[in-house]
């Protein structure tokens, strides 16, 4: 399998998650992201009707340790290989971050895995990472500019 050096951030702020200090931020990198077949966009959708719990990520897309600014990717989050959310970029202040809200009929504890449709290089790519879904949970942050 082809490994890349494309990696998607989620950023931690303390009181999301047990582990965390008060007010303290983290960066959580999501492990190098395997590289899938070339592929035109996806078209995923999600139907948060069909689900009873949600909770929300901010998330930034790295290529070889950089966040991209590509206005055409595309984030994927999966439990198994049901999409549970996805979103598009959000320019702030010149920086793409990605809202995510992440659907689930489990209230926590569900394995939640990461693919990147990456516009650059027309490829789906999927994290080695995963973060367990919680009810209610922020998981990120953007950090104040000084």
């Amino acid at each position: 399998m082809v490994q890349s050096n494309l990696s998607i951030s989620v950023l931690l702020r303390g009181g999301c998650l047990s582990l965390l200090l008060t007010s303290v931020l983290f960066i959580f990198s999501a492990g190098i992201l395997r590289a899938g077949q070339p592929a035109a966009p996806p078209n995923w959708t999600v139907d948060p009707g069909a689900y009873q719990f949600n909770m929300s990520i901010i998330a930034r897309v790295q290529y070889l340790g950089v966040p991209t600014n590509a206005s055409g990717n595309i984030v994927g989050v999966f439990v198994g290989n049901e999409l549970r959310g996805v979103a598009t970029p959000v320019d702030v202040s010149g920086n793409m971050f990605y809202f995510v809200t992440v659907y689930s009929n489990v209230a926590s504890g569900e394995n939640l895995k990461f693919k990147v449709y990456y516009q650059p290089n027309d490829a789906v790519y999927t994290s080695t990472q995963s973060l367990p879904f919680t009810t209610n949970a922020l998981v990120g942050d953007i950090p104040s500019p000084y």
